[in-house]
C-alpha cells in the first residue's frame, strides 16, 4: 500500500507540475472605470467632425463633452481623433476553456478595436458564458458580448448546442426558455420548417428579442422571417442544392432575383451581415501558396488553428473556387441594399476558417472598401448603425449618456483604413486600455501557447481528434 501511495503521490506531482506548464499568464489586469481624453478631433462617422474637443468618461457612460481648453489643447501630444468603438455582429469564442484561449481572443478584439461583439451561437454550449461573465465581471480585458446562446434548429440539428423544434409551439417554446436563461438574441439555423420559425419570430418578438441566422433551406430570404441575415443566406435558392454547393450558384444571381431581394429587405426590415471575409479566408484556400502566406495573422493565434483546425480545405476545390467568384455579386447586391436604406452589420465568424478575432474585422472592413463603400460609410455600419441594432439607440455614438466605449488614433482610419495601426488607446465599457499594454499582453499569451509543452499537446490532442472526424477533399482537376 505504501508503494502505491507513493506511485500516486508522483502522479499528483507530475500532473500538477504539467498543469503549472500549460496553465496560462496571468490576464492583463483591468482598470477601474473612467477617462478624460483630451483635445480630440470627435468623429461619429458620417454624422459629425468637430476638432478640439475634450471626452469625460465616468463610469461606463460618456459624461461630459466639451471644447478643449487652450491648456489641454498646448499639452496635447500630436494630432488625435476619438471614434466609437467598432462592433463585430458575429463571433463564436473558443469551446475549451481554462487554458487561456478566451482571453486570448476577447484581447486580440480590443488590440484591434472591437469594443462590442454578438456571439451568434455557442457551438458546444461552454464558450458564451465564460467570456460574457469574465469580462463582464472585471476577471480580463475585453469587448462587451450580447450572446445568442444555443442554435434553434430542427430535427437532427448539426451543433451540439441546439434546441430541436419542428412545430410553431416548439420553437415559441424554446425562444422563451432561452429568454429566460438571459441571452440577447435567438439563433435561427438552416433546418427549420417555416411554421417553427414564424413560431420563433412570434415569441422572439413578444420577448422583445431579435432573430438573427440562417435562412432555413425551406424558406426564402424574401420571407422576411429573420430580423437579420447572416450570410447572405436565403438569396440563393436553388431545389435540392445546400451550402457549400450553393457558392456555385451566387456569381449567376439575376438582377430580377435581387430586385426581389432588395423589396424583401426594406418591407420587413431585415437587415443583412454578409461576413465577407469568411468567404474571402475560403477562396484563398484553392490556391497553392501556404496559410500564412495569405493569412499571415494566422500567426496571432496557436499552432493547432493554423497547422491543424485550419490546415485543410473544407470543401472541393471547385466549391472553395465559387466562393471567390462570387464576391463581385455579393459586393453589388450590398451596394443596393445600402442605397435602399437596408442595415448593412460587419461581422466576421470568428472561428471560421483562418477568421482571427480582431484582425478578421479588419479584413472584412478592408473587404467593404473593395466592394465599394468609403472607409467612412463602413466606419458607420460598424458603429453606429450596429450599435442602434443592439440597443440602446446611442450605442456606437459619442454623446453624453452613450456607453463608453471609444478609440483613440493618431492618424484617421474614416479617411484611409491604413490608418487602423494608429490606434493608440481602447476604452471598452468605460476602461481605459493603451495598446501598447494590450500589445505587452499578447506577447506574453503568443510565448505561452508557443511553449513547447503547451504546443505539443494541444497539437497533438487536436491532429488526433479531427483525424477521426474530417475526410481529405477532393483534389483540384
Amino acid at each position: 500500500m505504501r508503494g502505491l501511495g507513493i506511485v500516486l503521490l508522483g502522479l499528483f506531482a507530475a500532473g500538477a507540475i504539467l498543469y503549472l506548464l500549460i496553465l496560462p499568464p496571468a490576464p492583463l489586469g483591468v482598470p477601474e472605470r473612467g477617462a478624460t481624453l483630451a483635445n480630440v478631433t470627435l468623429i461619429e462617422p458620417g454624422i459629425t467632425r468637430v476638432p478640439n474637443q475634450t471626452l469625460v468618461i465616468e463610469g461606463d457612460r460618456i459624461a461630459e463633452i466639451r471644447p478643449a481648453s487652450a491648456e489641454e489643447r498646448a499639452s496635447s501630444p500630436g494630432a488625435r481623433y476619438a471614434l466609437p468603438g467598432l462592433i463585430d455582429m458575429h463571433v463564436h469564442f473558443p469551446p475549451l476553456q481554462g487554458l487561456g484561449q478566451t482571453e486570448h481572443f476577447a484581447l486580440l478584439m480590443l488590440l484591434h478595436g472591437v469594443t462590442t461583439v454578438r456571439d451568434a451561437g455557442d457551438v458546444q454550449g461552454t464558450a458564451t458564458g465564460p467570456a460574457r461573465d469574465g469580462i463582464a465581471d472585471g476577471f480580463f480585458p475585453g469587448p462587451r458580448v450580447f450572446a445568442c446562446g444555443p442554435f434553434v434548429d430542427g430535427p437532427g440539428a448539426r451543433w451540439p448546442n441546439s434546441r430541436e423544434v419542428a412545430t410553431a409551439e416548439q420553437g415559441a417554446a424554446a425562444v422563451d426558455a432561452i429568454a429566460d436563461e438571459g441571452f440577447d438574441c435567438i439563433k435561427a439555423y438552416d433546418d427549420l420548417s417555416i411554421d417553427a420559425l414564424r413560431g420563433i419570430r412570434g415569441a422572439a418578438t413578444r420577448r422583445g428579442l431579435s432573430v438573427i441566422g440562417h435562412t432555413p433551406y425551406a424558406a426564402a430570404f424574401e420571407d422576411g422571417l429573420l430580423d437579420d441575415v447572416q450570410h447572405l443566406t436565403g438569396v440563393v435558392s436553388v431545389p435540392g442544392v445546400r451550402m457549400p454547393e450553393i457558392q456555385k450558384h451566387w456569381a449567376d444571381v439575376s438582377e430580377s432575383r435581387l430586385d426581389t431581394v432588395v423589396r424583401a429587405a426594406v418591407e420587413h426590415d431585415t437587415a443583412v451581415t454578409p461576413t465577407l471575409v469568411t468567404s474571402d479566408r475560403i477562396a484563398h484556400y484553392a490556391a497553392p501558396e501556404p496559410l500564412t502566406s495569405w493569412a499571415p495573422d494566422a500567426l496571432l493565434v496557436p499552432r493547432l488553428y493554423r497547422e491543424i483546425v485550419w490546415a485543410r480545405p473544407p470543401w472541393p476545390y471547385d466549391v472553395l473556387r465559387a466562393f471567390g467568384a462570387g464576391f463581385d455579386k455579393r459586393a453589388h447586391l450590398l451596394r443596393r441594399l445600402h442605397a435602399a436604406g437596408v442595415r448593412i452589420h460587419l461581422g466576421t465568424d470568428t472561428l471560421a476558417v483562418v477568421v482571427v478575432p480582431g484582425s478578421g474585422f479588419h479584413r472584412e472592413m478592408r473587404l467593404f472598401e473593395r466592394a465599394g463603400f468609403t472607409p467612412e460609410q463602413t466606419w458607420a455600419f460598424a458603429t453606429h448603425g450596429a450599435g442602434s441594432f443592439l440597443g440602446p439607440a446611442d450605442r456606437g455614438r459619442l454623446r453624453p449618456g452613450a456607453p463608453a466605449d471609444v478609440l483613440v488614433y493618431t492618424a484617421d482610419p474614416t479617411r484611409d483604413l491604413g490608418a487602423l495601426d494608429a490606434l493608440a488607446q481602447v476604452v471598452a465599457d468605460g476602461r481605459p486600455y493603451r495598446t501598447s499594454d494590450l500589445r505587452r499582453q499578447l506577447d506574453r499569451s503568443l510565448a505561452h501557447f508557443d511553449g513547447r509543452v503547451f504546443d505539443g499537446l494541444s497539437v497533438s490532442v487536436t491532429r488526433w481528434v479531427v483525424s477521426r472526424v474530417v475526410r481529405e477533399p477532393a483534389k483540384p482537376d
